[in-house]
């Protein structure tokens, strides 16, 4: 497909730097070459319907290349930057390091990461138990709560067993109780 030439090369745009050519012309992009120096595309010379610029005609001159200069690979392929250039990292291993090197970095940062995990774990595991006494300690010092659990009690049934709980200091061994041991153990020492 032929499109007018700023068309092919810059869509709608009608800014386009483009030597030589005037808009009812209809070419292909392949038939321009890309000047890198003054960043257009030109029409190249072995092409039959190219026209010299005239010399009073006021378009920008190009320079003249000689075809024997080498540009350096670097001006002509721009490389992307790597994530640790973009980033201003460093990375501890050169270009040249070897796969050796990069195993044993790759074992260092597992072992750091499987340390990590193991102390994640164990303040899990701390969190936990400290959780669970926290809890048995609540039932333990919760007499008030095993007697109102007791069943076949009532609010003055449940002061009294509260009064001789303390006298006696039983407090342990009545929550160690089962809620039905609770109630013979009042009516017991209530008689």
């Amino acid at each position: 497909m032929e499109l007018p030439l700023e068309k092919a090369i810059l869509g709608d745009d009608k800014d386009a730097r483009i030597y030589g050519q005037d808009e009812s012309t209809h070419v292909r992009i392949d038939d321009y070459v890309y000047d890198e120096i003054n960043e257009v595309h030109v029409q190249t010379q072995l092409d039959p319907s190219y026209q010299a610029p005239s010399p009073g005609h006021n378009e920008p001159s190009m320079p003249e290349l000689d075809p024997n200069l080498e540009a350096p690979m670097e001006n002509i392929v721009q490389r992307k930057r790597t994530r640790s250039e973009y980033e201003g990292n460093t990375c501890s291993f050169g270009q040249n390091a070897t796969q050796v090197d990069l195993l044993e970095k790759l074992s260092h940062g597992l072992d750091s990461i499987g340390k990590i995990a193991t102390d994640i774990r164990g303040m899990y595991s701390l969190m936990e138990r400290r959780e669970n006494e926290i809890s048995e300690k609540e039932k333990k010092n919760d007499i008030w709560n095993a007697i109102k659990e007791t069943p076949n009690l009532d609010n003055h049934g449940s002061y009294k067993a509260l009064t001789l709980i303390q006298k006696m200091k039983v407090k342990d061994a009545f929550l160690n109780m089962l809620p039905e041991e609770h109630s013979e153990w009042i009516s017991f020492n209530m008689e």
